[in-house]
């Protein structure tokens, strides 16, 4: 990792805290739509799976967060 752009470690892992609230949390809430309201929780589950993604993609290449185990135990949830 280049010194002069280190990864926001604690930053990333707030981000990845509030996409395991926020994905269980719209698909709930995905049960008790009807009708158009149903479109509203699957347009935010998918905003919000696609940053999930990115973020496993990251933990992937080991650059989600700096220590091996913490990419790896985040990849893996």
């Amino acid at each position: 990792m280049d010194e002069a752009h280190p990864i926001p470690a604690k930053l990333n892992l707030c981000i990845a805290a509030a996409q395991l609230v926020a994905l269980p949390t719209l698909l709930i809430s995905a049960k008790w739509a009807d009708g158009w309201w149903l479109l509203a929780p699957a347009v935010g589950y998918a905003l919000v799976m696609n940053s999930a993604y990115a973020m496993l993609h990251e933990a992937e290449h080991g650059m989600l967060h700096p220590r091996r185990w913490v990419n790896e135990g985040l990849g893996a949830v």
